[in-house]
């Protein structure tokens, strides 16, 4: 028996057996990187973030405009009738030119009562109250720069002719979130101003990422609710409705006509439950046909740099010329890149 074990150890040596692999010890194994890679949501959180620090430094400042007019005295007056007499009485008690905005208002008015402190211009907390959405809207804005940016740049869209690695496509998307998180006009529009150009911005952007997915309801959900609160995204209706015929056909037509008008139902069923379908109506009628001042049909004219007054068109053609330019230009606008996204389908092609 001990020959037997003797001869069993030297086979065992001859042979390796019973020695312990190199390539299996622990520090041999490859190391999943990914693992312990920082999640691309983790830099968006740090970039919105340090977004936010930024706007909170310069929510204590006034936007000092032209004759002294601030567009936060509007909200806080507004604030103060729906505290006074209730949301739906708004459109008969202030002369509003918004209409979904007062139930943000609603919303502010509601947690700014407890204080007991008075509607003033000066009063901190409700300077710092009414400017709250507005940096909520950059964060939303911020985010969806990012999946859009992502869903282009990751060769989601038919339309990229080469492919951008995953790695790479994160990048570009937390460096276009970046650009809007530290953005000085948009940091100024909404930490400054209260202004909220990003509600609607993302509203745009989100509606037309939204039907590229695929998800139409949603994408015109996200498009109503932005018209509703600030009337410019209808200048991208046309292209989103080309989006939505290529993405869903004419049941997807169907599907974001029923989506609009639910989401409409409920931002101004009780409004017109209420009886105010015509002031309504008469806001929007004011907006696009009667106020030039208040809806920027000229912002495609590079003379809205000058003074209407000392511009030779107004006198050549009276105080209307900028108003049928901006809208000329903009129809123009407008059908170049319905023809442009008919002829190159896809999220990309539709942003530019």
């Amino acid at each position: 028996m001990l020959r037997s074990a003797r001869q069993n150890f030297g086979e065992s040596r001859r042979t390796g057996a019973g020695r312990r692999d190199p390539s299996r010890s622990v520090m041999s194994q490859p190391v999943d990187r990914s693992a312990t890679r920082t999640s691309p949501y983790s830099w968006l959180a740090l970039i919105i973030a340090a977004g936010l620090v930024i706007r909170c430094a310069l929510v204590p400042l006034y936007a000092h405009l032209t004759h002294d007019l601030f567009d936060e005295t509007l909200w806080k007056t507004w604030m103060q009738a729906i505290h006074q007499h209730g949301v739906l009485n708004v459109f008969r008690t202030t002369d509003t030119n918004y209409v979904g905005l007062h139930w943000i208002l609603w919303v502010l008015a509601w947690v700014y009562a407890p204080s007991g402190e008075a509607y003033s211009r000066t009063a901190p907390w409700l300077h710092t109250l009414v400017k709250i959405p507005s940096l909520i809207f950059d964060v939303i804005l911020i985010w969806t720069v990012y999946e859009a940016t992502l869903f282009i740049a990751a060769r989601h869209d038919p339309e990229r002719l080469r492919f951008i690695p995953p790695q790479r496509a994160r990048r570009l998307a937390l460096a276009a979130a970046a650009v809007i998180a530290f953005q000085p006009a948009v940091i100024y529009d909404s930490a400054v101003w209260a202004q909220s150009d990003a509600a609607i911005s993302a509203a745009m952007l989100g509606a037309m990422l939204l039907v590229a997915r695929g998800r139409i309801g949603a994408g015109y959900v996200a498009w109503t609710l932005g018209f509703l609160l600030k009337p410019q995204p209808v200048v991208v209706l046309p292209v989103l409705l080309l989006l939505t015929l290529r993405a869903g056909g004419w049941r997807g037509l169907v599907r974001a006509a029923v989506a609009t008008v639910i989401t409409g139902a409920v931002v101004v069923g009780p409004w017109l439950l209420h009886g105010d379908g015509r002031r309504i109506l008469h806001v929007y009628h004011t907006l696009f046909f009667e106020d030039g001042l208040l809806l920027s049909g000229s912002a495609w004219n590079f003379w809205w740099l000058w003074p209407q007054h000392t511009t030779p068109l107004k006198d050549l053609a009276g105080a209307d010329a900028f108003r049928t330019a901006g809208m000329l230009l903009s129809a123009a606008s407008g059908a170049i890149g319905m023809l442009y996204c008919w002829r190159r389908p896809g999220l990309a092609p539709a942003l530019v």
